[in-house]
This record gives C-alpha cells, sequence and structure tokens, in this order.
C-alpha cells in the first residue's frame, strides 16, 4: 500500500529524470517499506534498505556504473559500488516516491555563513591567480569530502525533516534558530545548513585526528589544503 500519491523522479544534478509511475516500480517501493504506515517510518526503512544493497560509500557516482539512473542502480545492485552520499539519497528518493512519500534530495555544503547551498571559494592567499575552494575533512583527518548529500521530506510543499544516507542519520528538522547570518530563507537553505551542521559534528564526535571534521581551504591546482581549519557557524572552534 503506497502513503499517498505516486510520483516519478524529476532528476536533477547528475541524475537521469525516471518520470514514469510503474506498477513495478511501485510494487518494489512499497516492498521495501514492509508496512511502514508513516513517512519518516518509511524514509528510515529506505535508509537501512539502500545501506543493506549498496554497502559502504565512497566517491562514486550514478554516472559511473549506472548511466546516472537510480532505478539502474535498483536492478543490478552491489556492494562493492562504493557511490557517494547525495547518489545513495537519490536512489532512496526514487523508491520513496514511487510510494507516495513526497521528498527531494540536495547538497549540504561546508560553509562560513548560514549558505550551505553552494561551494565556497577564495583567492589562493599565497597565490592570487588560484582558487582555493572549502572542504572538510572526515573524522581520520584524512579523508576529504566536497559535501553532505541528504533528503528532504516535504509535507505540503514544505521541508519537514533531514535525512542523510551516509552517514545514517534523521530526522532532523530544518534550521530555523538561532539565526546564522547569510541563511536563504527558504526550505533548501534551512535544510541545507541543518545537514552540513550535522555531518561536521558527526565527524567531529568520532574524530581520531585534531582535523577531523574541520573545514579546511583547499587549493583547486594542487588539491592540497592551504588555509584552515576555518570556523563552521554554530560551533566552538
Amino acid at each position: 500500500m503506497t502513503l499517498g500519491v505516486p510520483a516519478g523522479f524529476t532528476g536533477g544534478d547528475g541524475f537521469t529524470p525516471s518520470p514514469n509511475v510503474t506498477a513495478r516500480r511501485v510494487g518494489y517501493a512499497t516492498g521495501v517499506l514492509n508496512g511502514q504506515t508513516s513517512p519518516g517510518g518509511a524514509v528510515g526503512a529506505v535508509q537501512k534498505s539502500v545501506a543493506k544493497l549498496f554497502g559502504p560509500p565512497w566517491n562514486n557516482t550514478l554516472e559511473d556504473a549506472y548511466g546516472s539512473n537510480p532505478w539502474a542502480a535498483l536492478a543490478a545492485p552491489s556492494t562493492g559500488a562504493q557511490l557517494d552520499c547525495y547518489n545513495l539519497a537519490a536512489i532512496g528518493a526514487v523508491q520513496l516516491l514511487q510510494a507516495g512519500v513526497s521528498v527531494g534530495v540536495s547538497k549540504a555544503y561546508p560553509t562560513t555563513n548560514g549558505d550551505a547551498t553552494g561551494r565556497k571559494t577564495i583567492s589562493d592567499p599565497q597565490n592570487i591567480n588560484q582558487q582555493d575552494v572549502l572542504k572538510y575533512y572526515l573524522g581520520d583527518g584524512v579523508n576529504v569530502n566536497n559535501y553532505e548529500g541528504f533528503l528532504m521530506l516535504y509535507q505540503s510543499g514544505q521541508s519537514v525533516s533531514v535525512y542523510t544516507f551516509f552517514p545514517l542519520m534523521g530526522p532532523f528538522p530544518p534550521w530555523t534558530s538561532p539565526a546564522v547570518a547569510g541563511m536563504p530563507a527558504t526550505v533548501l537553505g534551512q535544510s541545507a545548513f541543518r545537514a552540513i551542521y550535522q555531518e561536521l559534528g558527526n565527524e567531529r564526535s568520532g574524530a581520531t585526528s585534531p582535523n577531523g571534521g574541520q573545514q579546511w581551504w583547499f587549493n583547486t591546482s594542487t588539491g592540497l589544503p592551504a588555509l584552515g581549519p576555518v570556523p563552521f557557524p554554530g560551533f566552538t572552534q
């Protein structure tokens, strides 16, 4: 049984649209839900299913192996696919939409202010002809992330909960207070800031290095750290 009107996936950044609602897809999705009767419970069930099917993530995308199509990934899942957090969220989203659960996916970026909806760049302090981009270290203080992919659960067109598919986290409410300078007064702006706030906090809580969960400027030409750590709004450095 679906929880609402089934819908297709409009696609987006890096994904092929899958607009069709089919009996096969609806059946697959409702099977994953396994009797869940609430939208939040449905998201939780899909989170666990995606994690089981695709195993530990890394930096691969659906384009690498599945032609940018989340349903192609579900037709031939692999625990060695090593898809990143954003692509895992999209795989979850297509199922939830077919089950009548209203959701969307996006990316949350490290930030120096309240706007986590896009990449931050500056001129490199050592070479003004080069650029630095803001990234963050994972808990080991070695591996680096560009962003955190997340899923938004909607109600009446508004995001009511934020979830991530790696690490498995949520639900969290979109950020509404305290006010953070520069945050867009939009559903996406509030949700993106919440997602990156939770992700940085998660990396810091299990950090095995002083740099774990810290933001740094990285030179786009060399790929090396250029300046940091860079304070994140709301955290004490």
